[in-house]
């Protein structure tokens, strides 16, 4: 009698956490979750998915190198006072809210308030530099970001906000956006915190070509890519980043995101089909 009750009572448990989890599934996809089953990037905004081959990515490249180096000189001392992080945000909402027609996105009335990480040094170590929160449509950024990737997280995590599932679409949103402020600091976030995806593949696509591309590069702006990574790897913990990303990229593969964790990289390819066609906004 007695391992009938204890049975009956683990099945009451059972069926209490089968329902807690239901719980949370539904109100994950009815409240944000759904963002993954939109219609893609290139069907919302009508442009065409164009494999580039080696001439056009590196007319891209080329073309993304110079204005970076721009933005690098734009920016010139803009960083001694320190990062105005709320005068970030309001600059990076005024500029959703002008393009949120060539984004495709439905801009939201209210007020979206960047929230303190909890456990951030726990994040540091996994090496995660802000997430959304979709149960109550939260944006959380890492304060232990260097500066100038600031604007970039921000403007990333608020095209989730937005209702952007892919990470490589948040970034693409994330890119166009800073790209487009007025202000320098944004504005050269854009192009730091993107550069690396760039590069990355042009060492993938141009061997031949890598080489002068790089060092095309102010080595100003390869100085602040050296210092964020040392920045980041000095706060990782191997075992918990290794097990973070596996966990995420289970995540993403889940939700219709089929590369998972390289989806971040994909952005690039969004870019080279895109960027005519935003680039008339860009500052």
């Amino acid at each position: 009698l007695l391992a009938i009750v204890r049975r009956s009572g683990f099945v009451r448990l059972l069926f209490s956490l089968l329902r807690f989890v239901t719980v949370i599934v539904v109100w994950f996809y009815f409240s944000w979750g759904v963002a993954y089953f939109r219609d893609d990037f290139h069907t919302r905004a009508t442009v065409e998915d164009v494999p580039y081959d080696s001439v056009q990515f590196k007319d891209f490249a080329t073309r993304f190198v110079e204005q970076a180096n721009r933005a690098y000189d734009g920016r010139t001392g803009v960083y001694s006072a320190g990062m105005d992080k709320e005068g970030v945000r309001q600059e990076i909402e005024s500029v959703y809210q002008r393009l949120q027609g060539p984004l495709r996105v439905a801009y939201p009335n209210g007020k979206r308030r960047v929230k303190p990480m909890m456990f951030q040094s726990l994040y540091s170590k996994t090496g995660v530099s802000g997430y959304f929160g979709p149960f109550f449509n939260e944006i959380h950024v890492n304060d232990y970001s260097l500066d100038f990737t600031y604007p970039f997280t921000l403007a990333h995590e608020m095209a989730h906000q937005f209702g952007v599932g892919p990470e490589s679409e948040a970034n693409l949103y994330a890119f166009v956006t800073c790209a487009s402020s007025g202000d320098p600091r944004v504005r050269y976030s854009a192009y730091a915190s993107t550069l690396g995806y760039v590069l990355n593949d042009a060492y993938r696509f141009l061997p031949d070509e890598y080489e002068s591309i790089y060092h095309s590069v102010r080595p100003e702006i390869l100085e602040d890519l050296k210092r964020n990574r040392e920045h980041w790897l000095a706060a990782r913990d191997e075992a918990l980043s290794s097990a973070q990303d596996k966990m995420y990229d289970a995540y993403l593969k889940t939700n219709k995101v089929s590369s998972g964790q390289e989806n971040y990289s994909e952005v690039v390819a969004l870019l080279v089909s895109s960027y005519d066609l935003f680039s008339p906004f860009f500052r």
